[in-house]
Order: C-alpha cells, then structure tokens, then sequence
C-alpha cells in the first residue's frame, strides 16, 4: 500500500494547482481518471492572474475590448486597458503538472476513485488500481464528485452546459473584441452565446446555457445549430468553420452546506467554488488557492486535519462572499426564464451604470463593496424592494438582504426586513 501526506482526486486546475502547491512541503499522490492535463474547458483571466502565477508563456492573445449584446439591440461594454487574457489551456495544464512532477508528485492515470475509509493512519483510499494511505484527502474531481454527494456537501440547484469549440476559417470582424453575451428573445432557457477570438481567423465560439438541469449535448447541437442561422451576422461569420477542438461540458451551481467531513476536503467544482452566475471557477483558483494551499499546509504540519479547520482553510474573503452572494440573485434569473426581466435589468444596470473595468470586477467576482453597493442601490432605484421580493425565491431573499446589510445604509436593512416579514410572517 502506497502512503502519501495528501492524495487528490482529479487532474484538473484545482487539483494540479493544489498538488505543485502542497507537495513543496509534502508527499502528494494525485489520481485522474483520464489522461493528466486533458480538458474540455479554456479560461479568460486578468492580468494579475498572469502576473502573479508566471503564467505569461500560456497567454494565447489578449483582446482589447470587451461587449455585452441582448436581443433588445443593446450593446455595452468598451475597452480593456491591458487587454483580457485568453490562456491556452493545455500548455498552463502541462505546466503544472510538470512543476509537480519535479516536487515528486506521483501520478496515477486512468485511474477511478471507488470510496474512503477512516483508519487510525487517517483515511484509506480504495481506487480500480489499488489501495492507497493519505493523511488528508481532497476532491477536486469536479460536478462527477462522489464524496460531496455522499455526504450531502452541496445541494445542486442548477448547471451551465456548454457546447462549442475552437474554430479556424471563420470570418471574424474584430478579432480584438469579445461578444460575450447575444441571446434571443424569449428563449427558454436563455442561450447565451460566446466569441473569443484569438485572430482574424479562429476563435472559441459556443453556446452557454443556465438551467436548473442539464442539457444532452444532441439539444446543445441544435441550440448551436439554430443559433447560427437566427443571429445576424453568425452565417457569415461560421460559412467556412472548422472545428478544431470540441468543447462541451457542465458547470454545476451549487447552494453550497460544507467544504470538508474529518481529513476530507473538497475544491474546485466539486465544491461549488465557482461564481454562480457567469462561471470563472479558474480565476477563483488562480486568485484564491495560493492562500488556501498555505493554510492547509499549516494544519498537516499541526494534524489538525477535522473539518472545521479544513473548512477554515477555504473560507471565501468576504468580498468575494458578497460577490458570491450577488451572482445568486441573477443566477436565479438566469435559471427560470420567467424571471428574466431580473436578469436583463441587472445587465441593464450594468450598461448603464459602470465602466468596462468595473463590469469585469463585477463578472469575475472582484467587485470592491463601493461598486456593489452602486450596483444593488441601482437595482433598487429600477425596481421597489417589493418588486425585488416578487422576483427572487424566499430562500434568495434573506442572502439579499445580507448583502445589503454590509453594503447599504442600516434604513434601508430595516425596510426590507419589514418588508420580508410582512410577505412571509412568522407561523
């Protein structure tokens, strides 16, 4: 029997990154059920991302200007100052695995995780290739996760299911623009569809969909089919298209109850680490798991491995909590179309409101408190707090108020209590 300080499930961002991290202090084992370094997804990031993780050899291109489009024909966005960095997802996985390879990483390929078990050496291992040994376990085996399911982790209340891919011989008219959203009228649910282009000649280009379940990829097809034949300017743009590269998959949305049982802890999608509306679960790795890496070294080097400590070890800084909690009320709108007025009124504040570099804080779930507390005061100023209440789910409604809480004067929390208590008195 193999034994390891850590083992992790899953190659992906969230368990290489963690892997190169930890085993520069530790003995690490990671096990991927497909080939290392394989994915179906790309990234957009920032510039410090780049900066502060080397990762400037895997940009592919860096578009200067960023637009939002809706099928009302409005269209807002504008410049990005440096530019938005498209990464080559292969080449920053390659990367990765590499630096872990070289701490001693041990790799087991084509390998299924079967279940756990406690022990008095910490948890045993069992996997289609063999039993392993491990101090800490940690899942980062993304929306397949067995251990978050198990153990009632987190509650899936939705998923994004893309389709797509990376194309040659397009047409693209501005290969230094981003059309990030152009959905159309009414569909249910709303089709969002997505150009990154990195030439003149090629670009990411997919269909991206919320919903409160998944979608098969044959009606992904034909969403992605369909939407090139009703969008304008896509016929031209796709007549000659090869694809390259396939690119499908789900993102999971999740209400997330715990991240980590005794000696157990889960990341990445597994763990519902993504923003809830628009994605960008890499950014958060690339933002956040440095810290999270260093707080779970200190608790080896202490054993104190019980999941309260381990859940301390990934505790979101409250600004992202509040983005977080933001993203909820339109992911929401996004998942039921008859809410979609929510939806388009939040992108609405966004055309009208704030500047290019603030949307991308506020997608990325980077917003400052000011630009957030700007942000719900507009909603509020569009619709009444009873409109607002109208729209959401109960369950949301407390998360809005919290967020307000923190981020409006204490009349307006008064109010809305009020409000709320009113609407859904106490029995």
């Amino acid at each position: 029997m193999e034994n390891y300080d850590v083992v992790i499930i899953g190659a992906g961002p969230a368990g290489l990154f963690m892997a190169k991290e930890l085993s520069k202090d530790f003995s690490v084992c990671v096990i991927e059920k497909n080939n290392v370094g394989e994915t179906s997804k790309f990234w957009v990031v920032s510039n410090k991302n780049v900066r502060d993780n080397r990762l400037e050899d895997c940009v592919i291109c860096r578009p200067k200007e960023c637009v939002y489009r809706n099928y009302l024909g409005n269209e807002f966005g504008g410049k990005i100052k440096e530019g938005n960095p498209i990464i080559d997802e292969h080449k920053v996985l390659e990367k990765w695995a590499k630096e872990a390879k070289k701490k001693k990483v041990t790799f087991h390929e084509k390998t299924i995780f079967q279940k756990f078990n406690y022990n008095r050496g910490g948890v045993k291992v069992s996997t289609s290739k063999g039993i392993l040994q491990a101090r800490l376990l940690i899942d980062a085996s993304g929306e397949s996760s067995k251990i978050a399911k198990k153990y009632g982790m987190v509650k899936i209340i939705g998923y994004h299911s893309t389709y797509g891919g990376l194309y040659e011989n397009l047409n693209i008219d501005n290969p230094d623009k981003i059309v990030m959203w152009d959905y159309l009228k009414k569909s249910k649910p709303i089709k969002l569809w997505l150009i990154y282009p990195l030439s003149k000649s090629k670009a990411y280009t997919l269909i991206y969909l919320t919903s409160s379940k998944k979608y098969p990829i044959d009606k992904l097809k034909r969403y992605f089919k369909d939407y090139i034949k009703k969008v304008s300017y896509l016929p031209r743009m796709m007549k000659n298209a090869k694809l390259l590269e396939s690119k499908f998959g789900y993102i999971p949305l999740y209400e997330r109850k715990k991240a980590a049982i005794n000696r157990v802890l889960i990341l990445g999608d597994a763990a519902g680490l993504d923003p809830p509306c628009f994605g960008g679960g890499f950014y958060i790795v690339l933002s956040l798991y440095k810290k999270f890496a260093e707080r779970i070294k200190e608790k080896l080097k202490e054993n104190k491995l019980n999941s309260l400590n381990l859940q301390q070890c990934v505790k979101l800084p409250e600004i992202y909590q509040d983005n977080f909690l933001f993203q909820e009320i339109l992911s929401y709108a996004m998942r039921n179309p008859d809410k979609e007025e929510l939806f388009l009124k939040g992108m609405e504040v966004l055309s009208n409101r704030f500047n290019s570099r603030q949307e991308a804080k506020l997608l990325f779930s980077k917003a400052e408190p000011k630009i957030l507390a700007k942000l719900i005061s507009s909603l509020i100023f569009s619709y009444s707090l009873e409109e607002i209440f109208k729209l959401l789910p109960k369950e949301n409604i407390p998360l809005f108020i919290e967020l307000c809480t923190r981020l409006l004067e204490d009349s307006f929390v008064e109010e809305a209590y009020e409000i709320f208590n009113k609407k859904y008195p106490k029995k």
